[in-house]
């Protein structure tokens, strides 16, 4: 009996912390759990980092779906060239051999529309950091702040830029591709063309915003790994997730976890999101420090 009511006493305790962390807008609404000490001592505001990552994913969002523009035209173009509706299909089928760099001027567009991500997610990273420079001033803690990512960084955004940029035009050369081949050999070409467009303005967008939150989210966390490497000041660090009902069981299972050197943290965040995550854009997680305090 007396365990029964310690344990409803501990959860309405609970629940009134978490509460009390909604209400100071450090947590947003539908977490499943109060902050923990190091997360207060840290002084982290998800709130502030979710909203962050909204923002900026739905920025990376509209580049992409106009990179998927740009690619259906280059894609239709190269398309026209052909003369029967047999060709179309056959050069289409080629795509998943040589890859849709085969197509002309494409491997251009996606250099530019990488180094583009790249850039975007580069600021990202170095706001981030700059968050991370101000929760430790609110620690009482001064750390230089981060003019530029360290190598580590900069391949991590390099290799994630990389990833979201080839998902869409992969993405449409399948959807165009499978319209094609259901195509009778003796389709004019203008009416291969115009289902080939249609089949592509069919796609939803709803991919690519998962993909700018990814690549936000990724950004983020780069920027919040990069951050400590400006002092020779040791902080506590910790991997926090934000439990939810789109949480997945490996981020779960890594929050709250320490790290007592940064390799083992970029171990388990080598991209800014933890490396086990199935959520990808659902998952809300980031490594945070604790520089001045015992708890």
């Amino acid at each position: 009996m007396i365990a029964h009511e310690l344990d409803l006493a501990e959860e309405e305790f609970e629940l009134h912390c978490l509460e009390a962390d909604v209400a100071a807008n450090r947590v947003p609404e539908g977490v499943r759990r109060a902050m923990y000490p190091h997360e207060l001592d840290s002084r982290i505001n998800f709130v502030a980092i979710a909203n962050e990552t909204t923002r900026q994913g739905e920025r990376l969002a509209r580049t992409l779906v106009d990179f998927r523009s740009e690619f259906l035209a280059l894609l239709l173009a190269d398309i026209s060239r052909r003369s029967s509706a047999s060709e179309i299909a056959a050069s289409l089928q080629r795509l998943p051999l040589y890859g849709i760099s085969s197509i002309p001027q494409v491997p251009g567009a996606v250099e530019q529309a990488e180094s583009i991500v790249r850039t975007a997610m580069t600021d990202i990273a170095l706001t981030a950091a700059a968050s991370v420079q101000h929760e430790a001033a609110l620690q009482g803690v001064t750390i230089p702040a981060l003019s530029a990512l360290t190598v580590f960084g900069e391949q991590a955004v390099q290799v994630q830029a990389a990833r979201v940029v080839i998902g869409p035009h992969l993405e449409l050369a399948k959807a165009v591709t499978d319209a094609v081949a259901r195509l009778p050999q003796t389709t004019q070409i203008e009416e291969v063309l115009a289902i080939a467009r249609r089949s592509a303005l069919e796609l939803s967008v709803k991919p690519l915003e998962n993909l700018g939150r990814q690549a936000a989210a990724s950004s983020i966390g780069i920027g919040r790994v990069d951050a400590p490497t400006t002092t020779d000041l040791l902080p506590r660090r910790f991997a926090s997730e934000l439990l939810d009902s789109n949480t997945c069981t490996p981020c779960e299972r890594v929050d709250g976890t320490e790290y007592f050197d940064e390799l083992s943290l970029r171990h388990d965040y080598p991209r800014g999101i933890y490396v086990h995550c199935e959520g990808i854009w659902q998952c809300r997680g980031t490594p945070l420090y604790v520089w001045s305090r015992e708890f």
